[in-house]
């Protein structure tokens, strides 16, 4: 379980307002996405780290909530 966190993943600020070739609306609209998607984040951690501290690893659910194996060493590098 070293790759989870208990703290919480915080949204950053992009203070982008006035670019030249993309609307205000348009980063509007991206920073509300990428704001769910760190909410998404946390709570599918927060899962995790429930299933993991019942010792429930080795379950369909906390296997249905991780990505493949191909996908954790694409983003993470093999083990």
């Amino acid at each position: 379980m070293a790759l989870l966190t208990l703290s919480p993943y915080k949204a950053k600020e992009f203070p982008l307002s006035g670019l030249q070739g993309i609307s205000d609306h348009t980063l509007e609209i991206h920073f509300g996405l990428y704001a769910g998607y760190v909410k998404n984040t946390n709570l599918l951690t927060e899962q995790l780290v429930e299933l993991a501290g019942k010792e429930q690893t080795a379950t369909l659910t906390y296997h249905e909530l991780t990505p493949p194996a191909a996908l954790r060493i694409q983003r993470h590098g093999p083990p």
